[in-house]
């Protein structure tokens, strides 16, 4: 990362600008209580954000940071499978109010666990956020995508829409519950002009999605 940020505390960046990078542009591992806000993140060979490991590390955990306010965009730039908030093995992340658009892939990704059994992984709230004008290049991603057994996870309120066919075989879709994926409530959440699914299941488990404006 442009921006490596390891086994810290009370950490804030506001009103920052990550622009013309290689790889990803901030990374916060195994940090607690802190947070990017207001910040814009454009033009990014890699992940724009990425919040925890995908290495399940047990001490210090990731927690309790955020990502709001913020407008990330043309990420992936080098590297098609980045995603512009990618969220691993961590609890209670916040993303929020946060306008994500024209990537290669998936918009917000969260877990990192190919099963429902026991991570780290739990307690996130995805709230609020615009997702649109996604998985420009692959296939078989989304707006949102989750992965693993999260409970406590909330996806509420957030507008995706723009999700085009691509030349990947697999689909594409507004929000992608993929393996794993399991005790995630779905709440309000706007779908819609999404060439394929709105909301796709693969392989989860057991979530609850409620009170959905799919059009």
């Amino acid at each position: 990362a442009a921006l490596l940020v390891d086994n810290a505390r009370y950490i804030r960046f506001e009103i920052c600008r990550f622009e013309h990078l290689a790889a990803c542009g901030v990374h916060m591992l195994r940090c607690q209580d802190s947070h990017v806000s207001r910040s814009i993140f454009r033009d990014i060979g890699g992940d724009g954000v990425m919040i925890g490991s995908a290495h399940n590390p047990n001490l210090p955990p990731t927690i309790n940071n955020s990502v709001e306010d913020c407008f990330i965009e043309d990420c992936g730039v080098n590297f098609f499978g980045a995603v512009g908030l990618w969220i691993g093995f961590s609890e209670n992340t916040t993303a929020a109010h946060n306008e994500l658009c024209n990537l290669p892939y998936t918009g917000v990704s969260v877990g990192w666990q190919w099963d429902d059994a026991p991570t780290p992984c739990k307690g996130h709230d995805i709230r609020q956020n615009h997702i649109h004008h996604i998985m420009n290049a692959l296939s078989d991603g989304g707006g949102i995508y989750t992965l693993g057994r999260q409970p406590g996870t909330v996806l509420t309120q957030n507008l995706i829409h723009d999700v085009p066919v691509n030349a990947g075989r697999a689909e594409s879709n507004g929000v992608f519950m993929d393996q794993g994926s399991s005790e995630i409530l779905l709440q309000e959440n706007t779908i819609y002009n999404i060439a394929r699914s709105p909301i796709r299941f693969h392989m989860a488990g057991s979530n609850t999605p409620i009170r959905h404006r799919l059009v």
